[in-house]
């Protein structure tokens, strides 16, 4: 084998084994992985929402009592995520799969989810919603909550 064939063939395994390329901004370069969002401490939870709600001052055009709103509705609903992460930790330790937990878990998130949705939404006004269901479209139906 040629060396360069070698060296290309190295670094096609190496590199994302490293996860030597990281692109800035992303959850990686964070020091958080995808997964590793449920496993956050609450530090990381209240940076990643601190940085979720410049972003969205800045490109929705928030003002500060709509932030403060949009602060106050995940305020109110921390105890119930803490208590959704509570349940998933104790499946887990019992040896649930990643299905287990989904099926026994996922109804309840998602009526989480959309209860304090339906809030923020409330707080916006139509062109903020209008350019958030842009943002939300233009990730192609990645991410989940939108930035909820």
């Amino acid at each position: 084998m040629k060396l360069r064939s070698f060296l290309l063939l190295a670094a096609a395994i190496v590199i994302p084994a490293t996860g030597f390329f990281v692109m800035p901004g992303s959850a990686e370069a964070r020091g958080m992985g995808h997964g590793d969002r449920a496993n956050a401490t609450p530090e990381q939870r209240q940076a990643h929402a601190a940085e979720r709600e410049a972003k969205m001052k800045a490109e929705l055009g928030l003002s500060d009592a709509q932030v403060a709103q949009m602060k106050a509705v995940r305020t109110k609903y921390e105890p119930q995520h803490k208590a959704l992460r509570a349940e998933a930790e104790a499946l887990k330790a019992g040896g649930a799969t990643r299905e287990q937990m989904k099926s026994a878990l996922g109804e309840k998130r998602k009526a989480l989810h959309d209860q304090m949705k339906a809030e923020i939404k409330g707080i916006l006004t139509p062109e903020q919603l209008a350019k958030m269901e842009a943002m939300k479209g233009d990730r192609g139906g990645r991410g989940g909550r939108g930035g909820y």
